[in-house]
């Protein structure tokens, strides 16, 4: 699936369903912490999610 704005793949086509519903809901929490994507040949392989406690 692309965006028709200006042709460039949506999160859908590049990142792994799974992976993309873990994201999401740690987004939807209003977590802090870093997210970082696993990649291998070209592909996603991997989703890790290292939440941070904020002192604020």
């Amino acid at each position: 699936m692309t965006d028709t704005n200006n042709d460039n793949p949506d999160a859908e086509g590049i990142i792994p369903a799974e992976y993309l519903k873990t994201i999401v809901n740690f987004l939807n929490n209003e977590k802090y912490g870093i997210i970082s994507l696993v990649f291998q040949k070209g592909k996603i392989v991997g989703c890790d999610i290292l939440e941070k406690k904020r002192d604020f």
